[in-house]
């Protein structure tokens, strides 16, 4: 039900990311590169109190998958 949710307002693709158990950062799967804010997420894991993953999941209407892991 996520990419429903999202739909309307960034596409039928998103990159989702987990970076502590209250922050989910989710962004448009294309047009917009999270690269940019690689290095930016990686500081806020670090500093997490309950740190999840950096693991970069591209969430779809097939499920979700891994598709790579956040760097600095």
């Amino acid at each position: 039900k996520l990419v429903e949710k999202f739909r309307d307002s960034m596409g039928d693709s998103l990159h989702v990311m987990l970076i502590d158990r209250h922050i989910v950062y989710i962004f448009p799967a294309t047009g917009m590169p999270i690269t940019d804010y690689g290095p930016a997420l990686v500081d806020e894991y670090r500093a997490a109190r309950l740190p999840v993953s950096l693991e970069v999941f591209l969430v779809d209407d097939y499920g979700f998958r891994v598709i790579g892991e956040l760097e600095r």
